[in-house]
Formats: C-alpha cells, structure tokens, sequence
C-alpha cells in the first residue's frame, strides 16, 4: 500500500477543492480585407480564448478604417489593453500622409472596447522647453498599457531608434486629458521620476533597428520586454524575403522598468510580438510567423503568414513549441487571397467583472457572448477581485450564504499562511503574501465550505 504522508494528505485536501483556471483571455486582431477598386477595410475583431490558442470571434469590430489613396487616416499596429479600473484603452500609430501627422500615437480609453473614432486623441512629441522634438513619436506598436504603483504606462518605439517609456496618467492627471509627450533626451533613475506626459529612452541597440514592442510581467515581479528587431546594417528591400527573414523577436528584462538585461533573441523571422499572462502566470508571446513564406521561398505566402503563441516555460524561462493560432470560423484562415490575421493581442481578464463587462459590452453592440468559463470561484456565492493582485483585494461574499465566515489562504506546500473572520459581504483584504500562487477555502463556522479557488499575488 502507498504510504501518505501528512504533507500529501494537506495538499490533497487543498487541492481538491481547486477548480483548474484556464486562459480566459479576450483576443482581439486585426483583419485585412482585400483591395477593393484601390481601397481595403481594416477591422480589428473582438475574440476571446480560453486556452490562449483558439479564438473564438464574435461578429463584432472594435474599429474599422479604409486604407487606400483616398483613405489616409492610418491606425497603424492597434493594441487594445485592459486596466484594473476596468477601463479599456486602444493605441495605435499614424502612417505618413494621414492628416492627424505622421509618427503619432493615437490613443483611446472606454468602459468599452468599441472606439468611437471622434474621441481618439493623437499625441505627437512636445516642443515645450526640455522637450526633445521628435520626427515620430511612433514608427512601430505599441506595447500594452499597464498600470504600475498608481500610474499608467507605454511602451513604445521611436524615430531616435531608440524604445522609449512613457507615462500616461496618475492619480490626479487622466491619459485622455494629453496633448502631446514630453520625450525626455536621457532616462531618469527611478521610475518615480517619470512624471505625467513624459516619455523617456530606457533601451537601444548599436547593432539592431528596434520597432515593434510588447510588455508582460512574471509572477516573481520580473518584467519582459519583447522587441522586433533587425540588423541596422541590412541591405534587404522592405518587405522581401531577404526582409522578412532578417525580422526577429527579442526579449529582455528588468525588475525596475529602468535597468533592463541584454537582448536575447527568442523568435526568428518573426514580426509584431505580443504579449500576456494566463491565468497559471505563464508568460505568452504571440508574433506574425514567416517561417512557412521563407522555407517556401514564396512572398505570397507572407500575405497570409499565421499568427504563432509559444509560452515561457516556468522555472526555465525557455519557450515552449510554437503553435498556430486558429481562429474559428473566421474565413480569412482557409482563403489563399490577401485576407489575413495579425497583430494577435491578447488581454487577461483577471476577474469575473471582466469578463461580465466584456460580455456587456459586446451583446450591447450587437455582437455574440463570450462563452468564457466563470473560473473565478467555485460557485456564484464568492467573488476575489483584483485577481492577480498585489498587497491587497476585495473579497465578495452573496448574502445569500453569508454567515460567520472565515477565510483561510493556503501555499502550494499546504501551509496555512493567513486567516481571517470575515464581518461582511464585502471586506478589503490586506494579505501581504510574497509573490506567488495561493488556494483559499471560505467556511461557515469553520464547517461547510461553500467558497474555493486559487489566488495570484504579484
């Protein structure tokens, strides 16, 4: 007979009142139509995913745009991103003759992720004085936004060759409220330092054209930084073979947002890395995939060049294989035409309210629900949210059950590392747990259990 240990018997106690947590991502990417009499439609579409690979699409558009001589206005490279006070934002870049200017960064925020184009703002680089001018403010996309001690931020890259970061909002000051962007010539040495409406240079390469950007963060607080990039000495015409192949993901990565690692490349002939979280903590990176065009040596083929995702394996940080994104019943996956998806973009949705919001917004706007699985809590009694989180969270308990509650927080050894008696239905827990996965239990009286699931602390 196999032998239990007292450890064994814990856990499996714990665990078996977890429910597996899976992707729960909504996923949105662009789509490109055709030229139609000089004229193709631009859509960014509205997905979601429960194991980060398959989309399923929504019949909605987050916004659409003409490209052709008679359609100049450009939302170059979208990025839709989702921010813990449930705001939606939207960035993107303007090509060379739109009449917005050229090399802006275009940004958006809503409850919503539907833009409504009047309302988007273009941000160009300030002349004030201290201001570094320059020619374009973005050549390439945009990172996510992310929030960071209070304030919101963006990566992005710019005419100086240079990836800069760039302050949104804080506190007092909202990123819809800017004008322009002071670029700042050289980096501060704190993140504190980079106040509202500034951008700075934080990474360059002497031997690398740097563009495309993306930002994740691993549950240890390390943050990566993805990059497209190419030798600064290529010969190669743009968009060649000989291009295409050159292209290549970087990574690096910094615990400060202000001192970052050496590039290593991850991805070869590859374009437009994007990034995420699952709900595991798993670091994705999904990126334009050209391999098929150039082993093919058919440029055809990069017309249609499928999106790849790959993770970092935990522990090892290494990727694991790549595998092809399938959209489900999207035409463009089975038409051989110039009618492809990129730019996959990802977003976590840490908590039911979400997920709900999402889903709101979608049947609102005429569009299909998510389908997502509810994978928060155990039943509909029990709400954590933010979830990942920081130092602290909300805990949410239905009045319907709710009774002399006590909350008890388990490590993945099985030790119990916090309790505590629960005097309402909505309590504001400070926990003050090192950064890690955690399973909680809430009981009545210390007997029926009717609330379980796993928390992540960042």
């Amino acid at each position: 007979m196999k032998k239990t240990t007292p450890l064994l018997t814990a856990l499996a106690g714990i665990f078996a009142l977890t429910i597996r947590v899976n992707g729960q991502m909504a996923f949105f990417y662009q789509k490109v139509g055709p030229f139609v009499a000089g004229t193709g439609l631009n859509t960014v579409e509205i997905g979601s995913t429960n194991d980060g690979i398959n989309i399923s699409t929504h019949n909605i558009s987050s916004i659409h745009w003409y490209v052709g001589p008679s359609s100049d206005s450009t939302y170059g490279d979208p990025v839709v991103s989702y921010l813990p006070d449930g705001k939606w934002t939207f960035t993107a870049w303007t090509g060379p003759s739109d009449p917005r200017g050229a090399g802006k960064i275009l940004y958006y925020e809503s409850p919503c992720p539907i833009i409504v184009d009047s309302e988007v703002i273009n941000l160009g680089s300030s002349s004030a004085s201290g201001c570094q001018v320059l020619s374009a403010l973005q050549i390439g996309k945009t990172s996510q936004v992310f929030e960071e001690g209070g304030k919101t931020y963006l990566f992005h890259s710019t005419s100086s060759k240079a990836v800069h970061l760039a302050c949104l909002s804080d506190s007092v000051n909202s990123a819809m409220n800017l004008t322009s962007l002071c670029a700042k010539s050289t980096a501060y040495s704190t993140l504190a330092e980079l106040n509202y409406g500034e951008t700075m240079p934080v990474y360059s390469s002497d031997s690398l054209l740097l563009s495309d950007v993306a930002i994740a963060r691993r549950l240890d607080g390390t943050w990566v930084l993805f990059m497209k990039g190419i030798s600064d000495t290529s010969t190669c015409t743009q968009g060649s073979l000989c291009e295409l192949s050159a292209r290549g993901i970087y990574r690096t990565t910094s615990s400060d947002l202000i001192n970052w690692s050496t590039l290593e490349k991850v991805v070869s002939q590859a374009s437009v890395p994007e990034a995420s979280v699952d709900a595991d903590g798993k670091v994705w990176l999904y990126w334009q995939d050209f391999t098929n065009a150039i082993s093919a040596n058919n440029l055809m083929l990069a017309s249609i060049a499928p999106i790849s995702g790959s993770y970092e394996t935990p522990g090892t940080y290494e990727f694991s294989s790549p595998v092809q994104a399938n959209f489900l019943n999207e035409a463009f996956q089975t038409n051989s035409s110039l009618h492809y998806a990129t730019n996959a973009n990802p977003v976590y949705l840490p908590d039911s309210t979400a997920v709900n919001s999402l889903q709101s917004c979608l049947i609102a706007n005429g569009g299909t629900g998510l389908g997502l699985k509810n994978n928060y809590a155990e039943n509909n009694f029990v709400k954590i949210f933010p979830n990942p989180f920081k130092n602290s969270t909300n805990l949410e308990i239905s009045s319907l059950v709710f009774s002399n509650c006590n909350l008890f927080v388990y490590d993945v050894f099985g030790q119990e590392v916090y309790k505590q008696q629960i005097n309402s239905t909505l309590e504001t827990l400070s926990l003050n747990l090192n950064q890690g996965i955690y399973f909680y239990k809430i009981t009545q009286c210390n007997l029926a259990i009717f609330g379980n699931g796993k928390i992540v602390v960042r």
